[in-house]
């Protein structure tokens, strides 16, 4: 997946309007963990810059987008999103007007605060958690008959497919297209 990302619309989140070089290259790195883990394709596109011209450099495995001189990154992320209209993309940003350039290429957008709550997540290093003390073992020497009844009794409880619900609890008989193509694109994030 291709995830363009409105740079200083994230670090304005995480960190307030006083942004320095130190809260980008933070920045940067939790990035680059986040696409190792992930192989996602990120751009991480900046207003302004040196040049009069977009410019754009890796860092790592995330490619750094800076607009140009007076020049807006939104203008820079549409620019981009008319270009790959057609491709698996993500745009990340809290600008209402910027996200609804988005739709008419069929992007899928989401908020600053969900994206860097996901990526945060996927960055952490997995704790084991404990064995849960109710789960109970049983003997598989024992007699047939009682290992039956245990299979039995569970086959009970199962739900049709009709039923199967999601990670986050919804029903996925009945959803449009568009918002099920949105809730994989969170899972896959």
């Amino acid at each position: 997946m291709v995830i363009l990302v409105d740079a200083y619309n994230l670090l304005k989140y995480l960190y307030g309007a006083l942004v320095n070089e130190r809260h980008k290259e933070q920045l940067i790195a939790l990035l680059n963990r986040y696409v190792r883990r992930k192989s996602h394709t990120v751009y991480l596109v900046f207003d302004g810059g040196d040049s009069t011209r977009p410019m754009q450099y890796k860092k790592g495995l995330i490619t750094i987008v800076y607009a140009g001189y007076g020049k807006s990154a939104d203008d820079v992320l549409i620019d981009m999103m008319k270009q790959n209209w057609a491709f698996d993309g993500l745009l990340v940003s809290n600008d209402r007007a910027l996200r609804s350039h988005a739709t008419p290429f069929s992007i899928d957008s989401i908020g600053v605060k969900l994206f860097y709550d996901i990526i945060s997540e996927r960055t952490h290093p997995v704790v084991s958690k404990p064995t849960d003390p109710g789960i109970k073992k049983y003997d598989t020497t024992a007699s047939d008959a009682t290992l039956d009844d245990l299979l039995m009794a569970d086959t009970n409880s199962m739900i049709g497919k009709d039923e199967i619900q999601d990670d986050e609890g919804y029903m996925s008989s009945g959803m449009p297209k568009d918002q099920k193509r949105y809730l994989v694109k969170l899972k896959r994030l």
